[in-house]
C-alpha cells in the first residue's frame, strides 16, 4: 500500500462545560496511507466533524500525537501551521463559506494567492 500521510496516536479531546467535562475522543488512533479512502461514519453527536477538525489541524486537542507527512502538528506555532495548512491540505466544507465580495473562481484560487502572496 501507499506511504503514511497521516497518523493520530492516542487523540483525546474534551469540551468544558461548567464543571463538566465532556469527552468526545477518547484515545482516537488512525493511519492514512495515499492511494486509499477512508470514510467516518456514525450517528449524529458522536464525534465525526470534531474528529476531522482535529485531524485537519483545524481545532486542537487535549493529548495525543498528530503526524501529517511526518510533522508533528503540536510543534507548528499559529503562523507556521497557517502556512502548512495551505501548503499540505485541502478542504471541501459541507457547507460552503465563500467570500461574499469575491466571484466563485476567486474564491476557490484564493488560497494559491495567500501562498504566492497575492
Amino acid at each position: 500500500m501507499g506511504k503514511v500521510i497521516l497518523n493520530s496516536k492516542n487523540i483525546i479531546k474534551s469540551y468544558q462545560n461548567g464543571d463538566k467535562r465532556l469527552v468526545v475522543l477518547n484515545g482516537i488512533n488512525i493511519e492514512l496511507k495515499t492511494g486509499t479512502i477512508t470514510t467516518i461514519i456514525g450517528e449524529s453527536g458522536t464525534g465525526k466533524s470534531t474528529l476531522l477538525n482535529v485531524l485537519s489541524s483545524l481545532d486542537t486537542f487535549d493529548s495525543g500525537q498528530l503526524l501529517i507527512e511526518n510533522e508533528d502538528i503540536r510543534s507548528l506555532n499559529e503562523k507556521k501551521l497557517s502556512f502548512f495548512r495551505n501548503k499540505k491540505i485541502g478542504f471541501i466544507f459541507q457547507f460552503h463559506h465563500l467570500l461574499p465580495d469575491f466571484t466563485i473562481l476567486e474564491n476557490v484560487l484564493m488560497p494559491l494567492w495567500i501562498k504566492n502572496g497575492f
